[in-house]
């Protein structure tokens, strides 16, 4: 559990704040790796790899768009953002109220 957020990898469910989200294999992927990787910040090379391994990124913003549907989803309720950017960096998964 990281704040309210419940994860369930065996089942591969989320549930944050006791309602379930709906999140496709690739947000779910995203997901349990930032937070595998927790607290440390995940590039966006690193995460591609992760996801599509043995593909060529080439300029491609799937990463920037998969890691905001998987924010806006998290974000039920109006509640903290769970998924930070850190500019120049990448993405951080984070409990802390910014």
């Amino acid at each position: 559990m990281i704040g309210d957020l419940e994860i369930d990898t065996a089942a591969r469910s989320v549930r944050r704040a006791g309602k379930r989200i709906d999140l496709t294999p690739k947000e779910f992927q995203a997901l349990e790796y930032l937070t595998m990787r927790m607290p440390a910040v995940v590039t966006r090379l690193e995460l591609f790899a992760q996801l599509y391994p043995g593909e060529a990124e080439a300029g491609s913003n799937v990463i920037d768009v998969l890691v905001g549907r998987l924010r806006r989803k998290l974000q039920v309720f109006g509640g903290p953002a769970l998924v930070m950017t850190r500019r120049g960096f990448g993405y951080q998964l984070s409990v802390e109220d910014e």
